[in-house]
């Protein structure tokens, strides 16, 4: 695990010691703007029975669900430390965890 890299890449997760993140926003915007927007991960594997979190694969980085109802913008600078990326399954149930938060 490491420092933020300047240009954090989607699907990346990241802890600052109180929480753990997972950046959703796009690579292209990433690239452009000093912030990424993130959504937050929990420990708990439980999802409520809503279609917006987002269990982990076993093999993710880090045990624990997305919460995609969750999201905020962070500074680069304070992402923390990088904890590793998700899986491509992973990702691909954020994506339509974050439609359903959205109400897309």
């Amino acid at each position: 695990m490491s420092a933020a890299p300047p240009h954090p890449l989607r699907g990346e997760l990241y802890a600052d010691g109180q929480h753990i993140v997972l950046v959703v926003s796009r690579d292209s915007r990433n690239d452009h703007f000093p912030n990424v927007l993130v959504a937050e991960v929990t420990e708990s594997l439980l999802t409520g029975g809503l279609n917006s979190v987002v269990p982990l694969d076993d093999n993710d980085p880090v045990e624990g669900s997305v919460h995609c109802d969750f999201l905020f913008v962070i500074e680069k600078q304070d992402l923390g430390e990088y904890m590793g990326t998700v899986s491509q399954g992973s990702i691909d149930r954020v994506d339509r965890a974050l439609l359903v938060a959205l109400g897309i």
